[in-house]
């Protein structure tokens, strides 16, 4: 993730870092292809919960990060301007939960996560 620090979000974001990011089928066509309501269960949703931590400049993994947004959204590369102290941030998962059908979301454990083969 990016994030200027000019903000009020990256300011409160320095004095508390728990974070959470969710995402859903219904940001794709995947749902409505299937004739399922957004509300729908079987519309599946992930939230993931942790801490937010900065990734210093200059490393590997900020090289990666610099890579992997700049290769998906190549506009954000004249952003990071001097003056928006831009910087990369990685959310540190600690929760993560998954709704995909009826009878409420299950917890997937962080470790599992990490190792699973994609």
């Amino acid at each position: 993730m990016g994030q200027v620090q000019c903000k009020a979000t990256a300011l409160t974001a320095k004095k508390d870092t728990r974070a959470s990011l969710s995402v859903s089928e219904a940001q794709s066509d995947y749902c409505q292809k299937h004739d399922l309501d957004p509300e729908d269960p079987r519309c599946a949703r992930a939230l993931l919960t942790g801490t937010v931590e900065e990734i210093k400049n200059g490393t590997r993994e900020a090289e990666f990060a610099k890579t992997a947004m700049f290769s998906r959204h190549p506009v954000m590369e004249t952003w990071p301007q001097k003056n928006h102290n831009w910087i990369f941030v990685k959310l540190k998962i600690e929760h993560i939960y998954v709704l995909d059908y009826f009878g409420g979301p299950k917890e997937v454990d962080v470790v599992d996560y990490y190792n699973a083969e994609v």
